[in-house]
């Protein structure tokens, strides 16, 4: 399975994406270390590989774009719907089904802007960053089924946040548009939760933050690249065997979670 590291692979053994060999080592190499050894100083400086570099500068959020998109929607799935292999298995999308998300993609993009905050904007709070995924999605569905519902480990994390810290959650740059506006607003209505701007790159916040919280988000694993503690709600991630990274999956595993990073 690819470990999000490059073109590299790595041997698992189930749905799950376990590896027995590569926890083994991974906890003989975390027992053999003291206590006061890093993973990396602080200030390592995170190196996004060609593929994302490609990906991402791709992206518009603009609105000729989305209707270009859009077009080439009809017309691909029109074909495909003619020929009779828009639906052969019985469990894809419906026809035309993604159009209304795509149509949304500037809309949610430009009242994120409006909404969003930057690093600069939380001078006087401590952050817990939550990066935002696809929902649904094949990592969340196959590391972590038993939890992959990202409002209510919000709710979670926003409860148990002592006064000085605040929740800043931030949007997955492909998932434009999946969410509604409704989505965003029920957090904005907590008191401690903010909406990160999305023009604001991962290496800012990940800066900025002083814990990461993450279902499995490739994030978390930058955070602990960086050293900063991570609650991890995905139950078969690896790094859950780093002392850096506290797994929890309820409402009172998040408060102990919690109580325990600050301690770190």
């Amino acid at each position: 399975t690819p470990p999000r590291f490059g073109s590299l692979y790595r041997w698992t053994i189930n749905y799950r994406e376990e590896s027995p060999a590569l926890t083994r080592s991974i906890m003989a190499h975390v027992a053999s270390l003291s206590e006061l050894e890093e993973v990396a100083p602080a200030h390592t400086k995170l190196e996004k590989s060609k593929f994302s570099e490609y990906f991402f500068n791709k992206l518009n959020y603009g609105y000729r774009s989305a209707i270009i998109d859009f077009l080439k929607r009809i017309f691909i799935e029109s074909i495909q719907y003619l020929k009779g292999n828009h639906d052969r298995f019985g469990k894809g999308y419906s026809f035309l089904g993604w159009n209304g998300v795509i149509l949304r993609v500037p809309y949610i993009y430009n009242y994120l802007c409006k909404k969003g905050k930057k690093p600069s904007d939380l001078d006087d709070s401590k952050v817990l960053l939550f990066p935002l995924q696809m929902e649904p999605e094949a990592s969340l569905m196959k590391i972590t089924p038993e939890l992959s519902n990202s409002a209510e480990v919000i709710t979670w994390i926003s409860k148990c946040l002592p006064a000085d810290y605040c929740l800043v959650v931030k949007e997955q740059p492909t998932a434009f548009g999946i969410r509604n506006k409704k989505y965003y607003d029920n957090f904005l209505r907590m008191s401690n939760v903010v909406i990160a701007h999305p023009d604001v790159s991962v290496d800012e916040w990940l800066d900025k933050s002083t814990i990461v919280s993450s279902l499995t988000s490739s994030m978390a694993f930058e955070a602990v690249i960086k050293n900063k503690p991570v609650l991890s709600f995905g139950k078969h991630q690896v790094i859950n065997h780093l002392p850096s990274v506290v797994y929890c999956d309820n409402f009172n595993s998040t408060k102990l979670a919690l109580s325990k990073v600050f301690k770190m």
